[in-house]
């Protein structure tokens, strides 16, 4: 069996890396690396903190509409979410806030799911 350590990064296709930038931010990531973002070079981020990395893909080039892999009735494979453990949900300015993969961040009133912090405290 192929012993694994970890995850070493997580892709998400974007439309708009300045605004995806600026979203993960508030989470504490940081970009480590960066090229032309319009000819499809990623924007790599990284989570100094917890060494989680992401790497912004794009640019996406469909129009906005529903995210086909949450949105529709169908059910297609593919990505969907990233879920991080964070201690405390309502600490500084991450507080109120879901990441929904195609849209980019909207309120929790408008979330679907639940969130729950590692203390326990649920945002339904």
């Amino acid at each position: 069996m192929l012993r694994i350590k970890g995850i070493d990064h997580v892709g998400i296709r974007v439309r708009d890396a300045k605004r995806s930038e600026r979203f993960y931010g508030i989470l504490g990531f940081r970009p480590i690396c960066s090229g032309d973002f319009a000819r499809h070079d990623p924007v790599i981020l990284k989570h100094q903190q917890a060494g989680v990395v992401i790497n912004l893909l794009g640019p996406a080039n469909q129009p906005d509409g529903p995210n086909v892999l949450q949105d529709l009735p169908a059910k297609h494979a593919g990505y969907t979410h990233m879920a991080l453990t964070v201690n405390s949900i309502t600490h500084g300015r991450v507080s109120g806030w879901a990441r929904d993969s195609s849209r980019g961040p909207r309120g929790l009133r408008g979330y679907p799911g639940h969130i729950r912090s590692r203390s326990g405290s649920e945002c339904n």
